[in-house]
């Protein structure tokens, strides 16, 4: 210790000041970890030199005072008072340099990114809409650089600019089976900005599905056929994303007509209506969706038998049998989109008028599927 230096603010009236000391070497070098005493008064206060070599405390003063500052046996004094504009500036910067910053306006500076939603309950179709902004120093709107999305975990689509200069991509939870915390980052150059996203894997989605499509039983069977799916589907990591408990029902007609030789032919005009329970494994590739399935049908047929235009008898018939299907769906909007094929085999009752077989057959439908 070699010089030990007093500093204290612009004293305006009575009051507490904050006095400072300061403890250099030979070579006006700041010394750290030296025990400072400093008196103002009959008040005193000791402490070690911190950063800087400055060490400082609170002093009330009404009047002229006399300041006295030792360290290691190195004197200082001072006087201050009301009035007193001050020593030094011991809050300022030792080293000061100025250069003129030229601020070329477009050069992207902010960043805002935010996820859409925050907690995003994760399923088949599910995802996330990430939204990045990008501002020059000004606060305006930057178009010109496309940022670079970077996410810890599942996986982001392309991004694409908006008019208003905002870019939006949409992130897929893919293969997040537990409740997991994802940190999403966007980076332009040098600059970033990041947020989290809360997974919450979902355990039961419902969905809901018209469709209409065709069917044959290669047969007397050619039909149009409408119907409507009901879909639950629970997590099941082990064999796909999920699996579902799935319940359809359509409807479809057709007529066999006999000629008899004896004038007006002879005909049956039925109408079957299939109820398939089936349970079904899902596997997600991004927008795309794959499933197959197997389960049993259940249909009531309807059956009028004609001569000519008079009915002479009806009929209802209980058909069970064996179904299966596979689907290709692809996420569109608030759902998705799904060509399904579709198989049942529902034998007829041999020996009536309408025999053919299989009353089922092999169809072909397309349809949009409400996620829920």
């Amino acid at each position: 210790v070699a010089k030990v230096t007093l500093a204290w603010p612009e004293v305006r009236g009575a009051g507490l000041v904050p006095v400072w000391a300061r403890v250099l070497d030979a070579l006006d070098r700041p010394v750290v970890g030296v025990r400072v005493g400093l008196e103002v008064g009959a008040v005193r206060a000791e402490g070690p030199s911190r950063g800087d070599g400055w060490f400082h405390a609170l002093f009330p003063v009404d009047g002229s005072e006399v300041v006295r500052a030792t360290a290691e046996g190195i004197r200082c004094a001072g006087i201050l008072g009301p009035g007193d504009p001050g020593l030094s500036d011991p809050g300022g910067a030792l080293l000061e340099a100025q250069e003129t910053v030229h601020i070329r306006v477009g050069v992207v500076t902010g960043i805002l990114l935010t996820v859409d939603p925050p907690v995003l309950r994760a399923g088949p179709g599910s995802y996330a809409l990430v939204s990045v902004r990008l501002s020059d120093r000004t606060g305006k709107p930057v178009s010109g650089a496309q940022p670079v999305l970077e996410a810890s975990a599942g996986r982001f689509g392309p991004a694409s600019p908006r008019a208003d200069g905002v870019w939006v991509a949409e992130w897929y939870p893919d293969g997040l089976a537990n409740a997991t915390r994802v940190e999403v980052a966007a980076t332009v150059e040098d600059v970033r900005s990041s947020t989290r996203l809360e997974v919450a894997p979902r355990s039961l989605s419902p969905s809901l599905m018209p469709f209409v499509g065709v069917l044959s039983n290669f047969g007397a069977i050619h039909a149009a056929v409408v119907g409507l799916e009901l879909d639950l589907r629970f997590r099941a990591g082990w064999a796909g994303d999920t699996l579902s408990f799935r319940a359809t029902a359509g409807s479809y007609g057709w007529t066999d007509a006999v000629e008899t030789g004896l004038g007006a032919p002879v005909s049956a005009r039925s109408l079957l209506v299939p109820v398939v329970f089936s349970g079904v494994l899902r596997r997600d590739f991004g927008h795309f969706g794959g499933e197959a399935g197997i389960g049993i049908a259940s249909g009531i047929q309807r059956v009028e038998e004609r001569i000519g235009s008079r009915v002479v008898a009806t009929g209802v018939d209980l058909l069970v049998g064996p179904a299966g299907l596979v689907s290709l769906s692809r996420r569109a909007a608030i759902g998705e989109v799904a060509l399904t094929v579709r198989g049942t085999f529902l034998p007829g009752p041999s020996g009536d008028v309408g025999w053919s077989g299989n009353l089922g057959g092999v169809s072909a439908d397309v349809g949009y599927r409400l996620l829920f």
